[in-house]
């Protein structure tokens, strides 16, 4: 690892972006500096369903006006670690954020009985960088925006099937950089 990538930082894209994954930049970058760099959004996205998560919290941005109005007020200025999210439909994928391999979408299936373990594995693994002790998950319940904490290493360790953490239909699994 080089110093340039230690003090770069990160942001994740998801969802129906041209390039879903990890934005690093080495300076400030704005919401439209940072989707066009992800690649852009394709034409006929529901642009009411997009996203901006910092934290545990959504950032309030109108993407509609941003993208379709030119408001410039909503070009906020992203912060390491956001992710922003461009969701195709809510009811039918789970995200993946961080260092995986092929962080996205997985198109959710209830048959397919998705957990966090089959999650990271349909992704290709962890990346060396990868905090798996402080992944967690990013789930909206009732409204509400709760925050799952997972240890990976745990889970790997014990193997007890009943500890994979399910996941459901909008989840974001997020998995950290670890710089140690």
């Amino acid at each position: 690892m080089t110093l340039r990538e230690v003090n770069s930082y990160r942001i994740y894209f998801l969802g129906r972006v041209g390039r879903t994954g990890i934005v690093a930049s080495k300076s400030i970058i704005t919401l439209l500096q940072g989707l066009s760099l992800a690649g852009g959004i394709p034409d006929g996205t529901d642009l009411a369903l997009a996203y901006l998560v910092r934290g545990n919290e959504r950032v309030p941005v109108d993407f509609t006006k941003l993208l379709r109005n030119g408001d410039l007020s909503q070009n906020i200025t992203l912060e390491p670690d956001d992710t922003v999210v461009v969701p195709d439909n809510l009811l039918n994928v789970i995200y993946m954020a961080g260092e995986v391999r092929s962080p996205g979408m997985l198109p959710y299936v209830k048959e397919r009985q998705w957990t966090v373990l089959k999650a990271v594995l349909a992704g290709g693994g962890f990346t060396q960088f990868a905090a798996k002790g402080k992944a967690y998950i990013m789930r909206e319940e009732g409204g509400r925006r709760t925050t799952i904490p997972i240890d990976f290493n745990d889970l790997i360790k014990n193997r007890e099937p009943d500890k994979d953490v399910p996941l459901l239909p909008g989840d974001i699994l997020v998995v950290p950089q670890s710089l140690f």
